[in-house]
């Protein structure tokens, strides 16, 4: 094992947190902790892939910025399952829900985005341990 960098802690007590390091094919990786004592211990290891499992994308959002309505449009194969969630600027989860294309290829969802405050969120659709990102600016 080789260090890939340090992340001091800053989570609450039995929080999570997320570690972003760049990986290659079929990288093993584990977290060295340390304790504020001084001790330390080893997280099991994690092997990553980095193969694409599904093919899916994210082709667009309407209207922008975001009213009380939002037009999803993204594309994948029929039946996948695929969460979309919209994050606040803190990280705090504001929106989920779950859709599972019918028909494969191009497909809109209508999100109710109305209980969202003005400002700036993320919106991440997942799939298959795969996310992807885009700013959502919301105005009411």
């Amino acid at each position: 094992f080789r260090s890939e960098g340090f992340v001091p802690a800053k989570s609450p007590a039995g929080a999570g947190y997320e570690y972003h390091i760049p990986a290659t094919q079929g990288e093993v990786f584990r977290l060295r902790i340390v304790d504020l004592d001084g001790s330390e211990q080893y997280s099991p290891e994690l092997h990553i892939s980095t193969t694409t499992v599904s093919d899916f994308r994210l082709l667009s959002l309407a209207p922008l910025p975001a009213g009380p309505q939002l037009r999803v449009t993204f594309e994948a194969e029929a039946g996948l399952p695929l969460q979309l969630r919209i994050h606040d600027m803190t990280g705090a989860l504001r929106l989920q829900t779950a859709m599972t294309p019918t028909q494969g290829g191009s497909e809109s969802r209508l999100l109710d985005t109305g209980t969202l405050p003005a400002g700036m969120y993320m919106l991440v659709l997942i799939a298959d341990h795969q996310q992807l990102h885009m700013s959502l600016p919301v105005l009411q």
